[in-house]
């Protein structure tokens, strides 16, 4: 059979339509598959290059400050690239090859989120119940200044007390 003309054959006659490139095939027997299938590759692959580029420039400007000592900046360095190995993964079997990869990756975002917490909480950064039921308090105040309506005050007072009663 001629390198060019499709494989595909009806009864004992091969179609001889002219194949599409890369594939065995004419547009009438599955050719054009061929090319949608590229299509869509190529298209991933501009999106994944675009992602490393735009990647690759926050990095940079990451790197040219004096300092990267800010951990929530790490984390979103840490997500991002996480973000980008995901995206790579289109099948199972890629994901399994990245796992190892994808698996640090989250075991450092949860150490530097600890790191956060650990922080925020020494610097009193960190809304407790004690805070937030001194700012119901507060917003009960306003609330009750503003509205002369005591019974109005009353259901405001009761559904914010509500509000702060279900994280217990």
């Amino acid at each position: 059979m001629a390198k060019n003309v499709c494989e595909s054959v009806r009864g004992n006659r091969p179609c001889g339509n002219p194949v599409i490139p890369g594939s065995k095939y004419c547009n009438n027997h599955g050719g054009h598959a061929v090319i949608r299938s590229r299509e869509k590759m190529e298209k991933r692959q501009y999106h994944i290059e675009k992602y490393n580029q735009e990647l690759d420039a926050r990095i940079k400007g990451f790197e040219e400050h004096s300092r990267l000592t800010s951990q929530i900046d790490e984390l979103a360095i840490l997500k991002a690239l996480l973000d980008n190995v995901l995206s790579q993964c289109t099948q199972p079997i890629e994901l399994l090859s990245h796992t190892p990869m994808i698996a640090d990756l989250v075991q450092k975002v949860d150490k530097t989120v600890c790191n956060i917490h650990k922080m925020q909480k020494s610097m009193n950064m960190l809304l407790d119940k004690q805070v937030i039921a001194e700012m119901i308090s507060a917003i009960i105040d306003v609330v009750t200044e503003e509205i002369n309506d005591p019974k109005v005050v009353k259901i405001i007072q009761a559904r914010l007390k509500d509000i702060l009663a279900r994280d217990e």
